[in-house]
């Protein structure tokens, strides 16, 4: 063999490793590609599974479209008074307010709880929580007043702890917010203007015990006109309720 025929051989030798090598490099790619799209997909749907076990949208639409009482999730004591909002509660309060303002308000709140943080948000996520709102009784929810000067000379609430068979319970983005939206009028008028606590509860802490019972739940709340707090059991028909506002996701709730 000439040195041209070997030259000749080794270039395409050289060649067809290349291809090969181009060929081996397209398939790595592809298949990198392929995994990545896989990836990303498996990823999507177990974002939305995660946001359909915290609260189904479609399912609390279902809960509102059968009416809500909100006289059903209030319990008072003396001058302060609780209400605990399962997510199609707060979801829709949140409506009423939004409706509200569209017909009779140009103000930027017409509900106290509107100055909460987490207000919107949960509102718009459908987040699978419990909102818990504690005020004076003199406040006029769920009928929007906004324009309106109310004496709240009682139940200032300081804070609130929530038990659970006497263990404290996790409250997430606990706060204090003006218990009435037009507070300068309030103050030019010579009123007191109060404060009401908000927080987020896990429906976790509503789930039946481990022998099946339902648990108790109290409300202990402070108040900056008493020295000995307001102490709230909630009734069993109220936490059975409650627990049963879950009941299609309660597969997905874990025990506290």
């Amino acid at each position: 063999m000439s040195a041209a025929d070997s030259t000749r051989r080794a270039q395409r030798e050289l060649a067809r490793r290349d291809s090969i090598k181009r060929d081996s490099i397209r398939r790595d790619s592809s298949r990198r590609e392929t995994a990545r799209k896989e990836k990303a997909t498996a990823d999507s749907l177990a974002r939305i599974a995660t946001l359909r076990a915290r609260y189904p949208e479609a399912a609390g639409r279902a809960v509102i479209a059968r009416g809500i009482d909100p006289r059903r999730y209030t319990v008072k004591s003396g001058d302060v008074r609780a209400v605990i909002m399962p997510t199609p509660m707060f979801v829709w309060r949140a409506a009423q307010a939004r409706a509200f303002k569209d017909a009779n308000s140009r103000t930027e709140h017409v509900d106290p709880i509107e100055e909460w943080g987490p207000w919107t948000s949960m509102t718009s996520s459908w987040r699978a929580v419990y909102v818990i709102e504690v005020t004076s009784d003199k406040v006029p929810w769920p009928q929007l007043q906004p324009d309106k000067t109310f004496d709240l000379k009682k139940g200032d609430v300081s804070s609130v702890e929530v038990l659970r068979d006497g263990v404290a319970v996790s409250l997430e983005s606990a706060a204090t917010v003006p218990a009435v939206v037009n507070g300068p009028a309030h103050v030019s008028a010579g009123k007191a203007v109060s404060n009401a606590f908000v927080a987020a509860i896990a429906p976790s802490a509503l789930v039946l015990r481990e022998d099946g019972g339902l648990p108790k739940i109290e409300l202990v709340i402070k108040e900056t006109t008493r020295p000995a707090p307001t102490r709230i059991v909630l009734s069993e028909t109220m936490v059975r309720r409650l627990y049963d506002d879950f009941a299609p996701w309660r597969d997905v709730l874990a025990r506290p």
